[in-house]
C-alpha cells in the first residue's frame, strides 16, 4: 500500500518494476495511450477481474472523536463500437473524473447522512417515501428509450442527469403511462433517469452506449 515490495524495495520506472533506481509510487506508472511506460501489457498480464484494495490514514483517533472521509473509484463503459480507441477511452476515463470532482465541488459534505435531533427517537424506522413503479427499456441503450408506469399519471417529470447529477433534459408525462426519451445526440456514458409524480420519485441509472 505504500509503493513497495514484499522485500521492503521501492516499485521502480524499470526492470519490471523491480530492482531499478528510480522509484514510482506505483506498479503500473506507463501510459497505454502512448504504449510508453510499464504498463499492464508490457507486464503481459492476462486480462480479467481485477480487485482494488484501498487504504487511510496514518491518523489519530481520540474518545469520542469522529473521522469522515469518502472515495472516488472511477471507471467508464467500454463501446464494442468500431471507432473505440485506447485515446478515446482515456478521455471518457479523464470526463468522469472532473465529473465526479465537479460533484464532489457542489455536494461536499456526507452524502447520507440522516438528519437527527436530540429529541429524535432511536431506532430503525421505516421507509416512508412514497414510489413510482416505472419501467425504463432498453438498458443499455444507443439511442431511445421507453418509459412505462404501471398506472396513468395526471403529470409526472421526466429528468436525464450525468453522473454529476447536472440536468441535460426534462420532458412532461400528462394523462398517460407511457413515454419516450431520445438519447442518440447524447455523448455515450453513464446517467441517471428521475421520474417525479408529486412526491413520488422513481430513479434509476442508464448507459448509453
Amino acid at each position: 500500500m505504500n509503493g513497495h515490495w514484499n522485500d521492503g524495495t521501492s516499485f521502480t520506472f524499470c526492470c519490471n518494476g523491480y530492482g531499478g533506481s528510480t522509484p514510482s509510487p506505483k506498479v503500473y506508472p506507463g501510459d497505454p495511450q502512448n504504449n510508453s511506460g510499464r504498463t499492464e501489457p508490457v507486464a503481459v498480464n492476462t486480462p480479467g477481474n481485477k480487485k482494488v484494495l484501498l487504504s487511510s490514514g496514518p491518523f489519530n483517533f481520540p474518545a469520542k472523536s469522529k473521522i469522515e472521509w469518502g472515495y472516488a473509484i472511477v471507471f467508464s463503459q467500454d463501446t464494442s463500437m468500431a471507432v473505440n480507441t485506447i485515446t478515446q477511452f482515456n478521455q471518457r476515463v479523464q470526463r468522469d473524473v472532473r465529473n465526479i470532482k465537479y460533484y464532489d465541488s457542489k455536494l461536499n459534505k456526507p452524502q447520507c447522512a440522516p438528519t437527527l435531533s436530540y429529541a429524535a427517537a432511536i431506532g430503525i424506522q421505516k421507509n416512508t417515501e412514497s414510489k413510482l413503479h416505472v419501467f425504463i427499456y432498453p438498458n443499455p441503450t444507443n439511442s431511445t428509450i421507453n418509459i412505462d408506469l404501471e398506472e396513468n399519471v395526471k403529470s409526472a417529470t421526466v429528468c436525464l442527469l450525468d453522473i454529476a447529477g447536472r440536468k441535460m433534459t426534462e420532458s412532461k408525462i400528462t394523462n398517460n403511462n407511457h413515454s419516450q426519451l431520445d438519447l442518440s445526440t447524447f455523448e455515450n456514458g453513464v446517467y441517471f433517469v428521475e421520474v417525479r409524480e408529486n412526491e413520488k420519485v422513481f430513479r434509476t441509472k442508464l448507459i448509453k452506449n
